[in-house]
């Protein structure tokens, strides 16, 4: 019989990420220090695997780093932990295949992850091997960023110790992993669909910053609960909330609708029902309205709809309220936004 091919082990240390702290202090665009920068992905393909990591700098502090395995063998990763790194590690991984993963603790079990979406909150005393079977494919987006970076966005402050952010803040635990059905998927499917497109677009840094904080938000609102606001609802709570989030989508143009109509259309009590929407989405009730009025004008404006228009459509009396909301989501005053598109139409009122 022909001899069974041998798996390949690799000590691929993908917290250094090509030597992440190094790539980290690389400067931004000159006189722009917080200014996206892209640098050069690094592929690597073997016998064994091909692999592929990619790197988005956010802004000073943060980056955004995609990683691509797929293992044309049996694979097998060593990630040690690495007391020289400063990062915390926010990771989003898509597991297809027979890949199983197995924390560096002594006695620990393995968990089986193909077909699983999973995303984990780590620091770098987190350690695991993973084994990827022939065929089977890892896809990742990792935010990287420092304890700095971190506390000018987060009032870390009056989180109590306890909660889940800050056991992995503190490192009095190294990993939390939550499953996909617990937070909404949607803005990572947006950031995969930008970081797909070619050519790239004038808007790319800013659509990129919106996805990605919007994801890094949301995880952070699960964790910064009590623990058992991470434990699983059960499958009634999770189809009242789809009939929530069914309603604000369908009727975002009048108005929101408030908690008390809200919780009687779930069948709730109205902390009941504010604890399993935001357990499941990342987001209040309002701030998902408000996430989708949002989506709405910025589809709109790239129509050539005035702003006046979008904003008498979505409910607004004052325009100058509806522009205010629209730059506190996307960063840019919607009348900016329509010039970039536009260069050469003069906004109408």
């Amino acid at each position: 019989m022909p001899e069974a091919p041998k798996s390949a082990s690799l000590s691929w240390k993908v917290r250094d990420l090509d030597n992440i702290a190094e790539t980290q202090s690389l400067p931004a665009k000159t006189g722009k220090p917080d200014a996206h920068t892209r640098l050069a992905p690094r592929i690597t393909e073997t016998e064994q695997r091909y692999e592929r990591v990619s790197y988005e700098m956010l802004e000073k502090g943060c980056m955004l780093v995609s990683v691509h395995i797929q293992a044309k063998q049996d694979t097998h990763y060593h990630l040690a932990p690495n007391s020289n790194s400063d990062f915390y590690y926010l990771a989003y991984a898509n597991y297809t295949g027979d890949v199983e993963r197995k924390p560096l603790v002594p006695n620990a079990g393995g968990e089986v992850l193909g077909g699983k979406e999973i995303c984990s909150f780590y620091n770098n005393q987190y350690g695991y091997e993973t084994t990827m079977k022939a065929g089977a494919v890892i896809d990742s987006r990792i935010f990287a960023f420092t304890r700095e970076w971190l506390e000018k966005r987060v009032n870390l402050a009056v989180i109590p110790e306890e909660h889940a952010l800050m056991c992995i803040i503190n490192k009095t635990s190294d990993r939390i992993a939550i499953r996909s059905h617990h937070f909404n998927t949607d803005p990572l499917r947006e950031l995969n669909a930008l970081l797909e497109e070619t050519p790239r677009s004038p808007l790319f840094p800013l659509l990129l910053r919106k996805f990605a904080y919007s994801l890094i938000s949301n995880i952070f609102s699960l964790l910064s609960q009590p623990a058992e606001a991470l434990l699983g609802s059960n499958g009634s709570h999770e189809m009242s909330v789809n009939r929530i989030i069914h309603y604000l989508e369908q009727h975002y143009r009048a108005g929101f609708p408030g908690i008390p109509f809200l919780a009687a259309l779930a069948g709730m009590s109205e902390a009941t029902m504010r604890r399993h929407f935001l357990h499941l989405t990342g987001n209040t009730t309002h701030e998902y309205f408000t996430k989708v009025q949002m989506n709405f004008a910025y589809e709109s404006l790239q129509q050539q709809v005035s702003v006046k228009e979008v904003a008498l459509t979505l409910g607004f009396r004052n325009p100058a309220n509806f522009t205010r909301l629209f730059k506190a989501n996307f960063g840019i005053t919607p009348s900016a936004f329509r010039q970039k598109i536009f260069p050469a139409t003069a906004e109408h009122k």
